[in-house]
């Protein structure tokens, strides 16, 4: 079927919905007011694309280039639009973000989430914060709107821990108990592409071991570049909440030596599922899963992401953070852990099996 651009219709309905009629506080700058156009684009390619499978998908730069050219009130700043778009994405990079680290009943699995796009990084549910919201508030909206887990009730202060990338504050809150059969679905099409429990003794914990590839037994890459910098914090809550002095199945060396290229991770008895062998499932709408011809009960990721890039810093140093969690005390700097010699098997962990557009029907 041919693909066209949205008509007046669409963009007119859609900048009456967000920008004409958002709040004031809203409309006070620019880089406010981009959070109503993303928001629409949001609304553009879940709703009005799949009422009209004739309109073409677009990406942030092109769907606000025809807002500002529809709506009167923006065409005459349609010539800064570059400009704009430059301050918007550094002003989102300065936005507190917030979620939680889902654990399992043994506290040795954690959910992470990955975007829709195949290549995209493994991180914890979280988003950025409303005007005004209370950092709870907001962790338990953005994990919800993510994994549909309600974690009210579940969330502490003192099990937080707190970083600072850059200019951006991150706070995560450790919540137990999560059963690994739990449903998982986002609230919103196209955000989530696949959930899965990692072992926690199998991921990055510095920014040094985060540089290293990781692969599965199938050969498929991962990344994990917004979770090392919780890793060991949450190692040593465990460590202090089961009162032992290290995680079952940890058996690390710390080391200063940087290690290149794959990583090749201990799988160890404490993995949940030993991946096997896999064929690949091309879904609608461009997710991409495994299923197991085991189990139609477990999924794998086949996406091939590169290898990453070692990321830009300030003051020549791997990163800026600070934990200031209650539980942890004083501030903590990253350890750097670099697998010993010996470990040469493969990163295991469970993706969830539920088909996410099957749930979004």
């Amino acid at each position: 079927m041919p693909q066209s651009l949205p008509g007046s219709e669409v963009l007119d309905d859609l900048c009456a919905r967000f920008i004409l009629n958002a709040p004031s506080e809203e409309r006070e700058s620019f880089e406010r007011l981009l959070f109503q156009v993303e928001l629409a684009h949001w609304y553009y390619e879940d709703h009005c694309r799949q009422e009209h499978p004739n309109l073409s998908t677009l990406s942030l730069k092109e769907f606000t280039g025809l807002i500002f050219k529809q709506c009167g009130c923006l065409q005459q700043y349609s010539h800064l639009l570059t400009d704009i778009l430059k301050r918007f994405v550094a002003y989102k990079l300065t936005v507190p973000c917030m979620g939680a680290i889902l654990l399992d009943p043994t506290m040795q699995n954690c959910l992470l989430v990955r975007g829709f796009k195949s290549h995209s990084s493994w991180g914890f549910p979280r988003g950025k914060v409303n005007r005004n919201e209370p950092d709870i508030d907001c962790a338990i909206r953005e994990v919800l709107e993510e994994t549909s887990v309600d974690i009210a009730g579940k969330v502490k202060e003192e099990n937080s821990f707190e970083v600072h990338v850059k200019q951006q504050r991150q706070k995560l809150y450790v919540v137990p108990e999560i059963k690994q059969d739990t449903a998982l679905a986002p609230s919103m099409k196209g955000e989530i592409g696949a959930y899965g429990w990692f072992p926690i003794d199998q991921l990055p914990d510095s920014f040094e071991t985060n540089q290293q590839g990781y692969r599965s037994a199938d050969g498929a890459r991962h990344s994990f570049h917004n979770v090392w910098q919780f890793v060991g914090r949450l190692k040593r809550w465990i460590q202090r909440t089961q009162s032992r002095p290290a995680i079952k199945g940890s058996g690390r060396k710390t080391t200063n030596a940087k290690q290149k290229g794959a990583r090749n991770v201990t799988s160890s008895s404490n993995i949940s599922h030993q991946i096997g062998s896999f064929s690949t499932n091309e879904c609608s709408g461009g997710l991409d899963i495994a299923q197991s011809a085991q189990s139609s009960a477990l999924t794998n990721d086949q996406a091939h992401s590169p290898s990453a890039a070692k990321p830009q810093v300030p003051n020549g140093t791997a990163t800026s953070m600070s934990a200031s969690s209650s539980s942890l005390g004083s501030q903590e700097s990253a350890q750097s852990h670099a697998p010993s010699a010996h470990q040469h098997a493969w990163l295991g962990f469970k993706l969830n099996a539920a088909p996410i557009l099957d749930q979004l029907k």
